[in-house]
């Protein structure tokens, strides 16, 4: 390699290892540590770039996204039956806002 591209890319890899630094200490900080886990690293490594890591790609962030489905899953079966009963709620209010109408206005209040 000639000496301008050798500097470039030692440029290039430094700012990459300056930022992965920088967002796994804040993935630290969030999570409420004052150390740096290969964890944190792991995370933002995953997320920004699509990289894993070599023997320790089998650890949690696959395993959160899949139970991450599975409650929005879980979730969106439970919100049917409300969003029905939501519904349902309304026809009554509409009825009983109609029935008042006809009546005179003689509702409540």
């Amino acid at each position: 390699l000639e000496p301008a591209v050798e500097m470039l890319l030692m440029e290039v890899a430094g700012e990459f290892l300056d930022e992965v630094a920088r967002r796994s200490c804040e993935l630290a900080k969030h999570r409420g540590s004052k150390k740096l886990d290969i964890q944190d690293v792991q995370l933002h490594l995953e997320k920004t770039w699509n990289m894993k890591i070599p023997g320790f790609c089998g650890t949690s962030v696959r395993r959160r996204h899949h139970l991450l489905d599975m409650t929005r899953k879980r979730l969106n079966v439970s919100k049917k039956p409300k969003e029905k009963s939501r519904k349902r709620g309304r026809q009554k209010i509409d009825e009983k806002t109609s029935s008042d109408a006809k009546a005179g206005g003689k509702g409540e209040g």
